[in-house]
């Protein structure tokens, strides 16, 4: 069993983790707010494309690495059994390489070119995006967060680098953003070599690891892996339906807005991702008092630097006047930052910890059920986009309040009446930034 995380350690490695964000926060800046100005809308538009079906490669381990994240990550590196986490990374690396190649192959049959080289691209990327994840899931379950760290700034910094060279040296196709992205996997995963040495290719004496471990990972993960299927395609459905129904060049413009709420998420998952193996360290009766802490301290915040979409948007209105009408959906979204947050930072953590996997995952099924009815309700009978974005919002919403009514029972704590006060306060964003400008 590791050490119990102290107050003091778990601070250390909040500021160290998003000191990692916030570097990959200024390589978004430039893939979010520099590309676009500097190459058609149309290869924008073919990227985020490839950017959105890329996001859903990280489903085909199947369970496998969450399981893994389930069962160890209470323990230190030295305390694993390398042959063990070893065998795992075998098992991963021929199911995604078989993926791969018949990827490749589907991709070969296609005759739309701008089609084929994004199925070709993404299923390169089921190989680099689930190693970098077996990576990335070996130095969080360990709480190594120095070294997952330095493996964000890695690859992050590699691809924002590679991507401002090839804007400036006027390379604006989108295939190359697409490589730029699984080049920059690459980088990290290398650098991971040895930090994590002796849970690769280690020989692995006892086979029947391949079946059974990989088994009850499956089985553990499956649950988890389900639900964090389930959150992600909840809104990346409502852009799916948008680039079904709508075409490409509004799908771009909307997916630029999806883009900067993006940026924000990605630090508020830089302290979830510190949270989940200190609660597993953590004394069961501290977690009560832990989570008044942390929502009394994280929902307030959230719901005020909302409003700075609006001096926001006037310095976006001015830098990228192609862009104005994303601003519209932007305004939209940006409660999506907040309810979306409570989720991350606070229930999924939670539930995970009090192994509510299975909770968690009924959860989000429902809600992407009752999310993708709606996204077809509004793209296809109403004909309206902005419904769209706001159903997503909504659904994303009610999720976060019955995961929290979950957990805050299980805790014994009531929040029911912030939870009223906070959705109007959300309500009256949306009507204002409707009707009001920057």
């Amino acid at each position: 069993m590791g050490k119990q995380v102290s107050a003091n350690r778990m601070k250390r490695n909040v500021m160290v983790s998003v000191a990692a964000q916030v570097v990959s926060l200024l390589v978004g800046f430039i893939l979010n707010l520099v590309v676009p100005k500097f190459i058609s809308e149309l290869d924008y538009s073919l990227w985020q494309a490839f950017l959105l079906y890329l996001g859903y490669v990280g489903v085909l381990h199947f369970g496998l690495l969450d399981g893994l994240l389930l069962r160890y990550a209470q323990y230190d590196y030295e305390e694993l059994d390398k042959e063990r986490i070893s065998s795992q990374f075998q098992v991963l690396l021929v199911m995604t390489g078989t993926l791969c190649l018949a990827g490749l192959a589907t991709a070969l049959c296609l005759r739309n070119p701008a089609a084929r080289w994004i199925v070709a691209y993404v299923s390169l990327g089921i190989v680099t995006k689930n190693v970098f994840t077996y990576n990335s899931y070996v130095l969080q379950l360990t709480n190594r967060i120095g070294g997952y760290a330095r493996l964000i700034i890695a690859q992050r910094v590699s691809y924002g680098m590679l991507a401002l060279l090839a804007v400036l040296a006027g390379w604006g196709d989108f295939r190359w953003f697409c490589a730029i992205d699984l080049f920059g996997d690459l980088i990290g995963s290398l650098y991971c070599l040895r930090l994590n040495r002796g849970l690769y290719l280690t020989k692995v004496t006892d086979r029947s690891l391949y079946r059974d471990e990989t088994w009850e990972n499956i089985r553990c993960g499956i649950s988890l892996l389900l639900a964090n299927w389930a959150s992600m395609f909840l809104v990346g459905s409502a852009r799916m339906v948008i680039q079904w129904r709508w075409d490409i060049l509004l799908f771009g413009k909307i997916s630029f807005a999806f883009s900067m709420t993006n940026l924000v998420l990605s630090l508020i998952s830089a302290v979830s991702i510190v949270l989940f193996p200190s609660l597993k360290r953590m004394p069961m009766e501290n977690l009560p008092v832990f989570y008044q802490r942390m929502r009394r301290l994280v929902v307030p915040f959230l719901l005020g630097c909302i409003w700075l979409y609006f001096p926001g948007c006037w310095l976006l209105e001015r830098w990228l006047p192609a862009y104005q009408e994303s601003l519209k959906y932007l305004g939209l979204m940006m409660p999506l930052i907040v309810y979306s947050s409570v989720i991350g930072l606070l229930t999924n953590n939670y539930l995970k910890a009090y192994r509510m996997e299975r909770q968690l995952r009924s959860i989000n099924l429902i809600s992407l059920a009752f999310g993708f009815a709606g996204f077809l309700v509004s793209a296809y009978v109403f004909g309206s986009e902005e419904g769209v974005v706001l159903w997503a919002v909504f659904v994303t919403a009610m999720r976060a309040i019955f995961s929290e009514g979950l957990v805050e029972r299980r805790l014994g704590l009531d929040f029911r009446k912030h939870h009223v006060l906070e959705f109007a306060v959300a309500a009256l964003f949306v009507v204002l930034a409707v009707c009001f400008n920057s």
